[in-house]
């Protein structure tokens, strides 16, 4: 979540906070179980909402 609000505040497109969230999804996703994938989903989710509280 504080990804997101660093990249809203500084005024970065939403791009920058897609980046996060797909790393850790590509990297953990491939070396631990499936359920780490619902983690993934929800980090992505709460960065995007994180992201729109800070743009106008």
């Amino acid at each position: 979540m504080v990804v997101g609000l660093i990249i809203g505040k500084l005024d970065h497109s939403i791009f920058f906070t897609l980046f996060f969230p797909l790393m850790f999804l590509l990297t953990y996703g491939l070396f631990f179980d499936s359920y780490v994938r619902y983690f993934g989903y929800i980090y992505l989710v709460l960065t995007i909402l994180a992201f729109g509280i800070t743009k106008k």
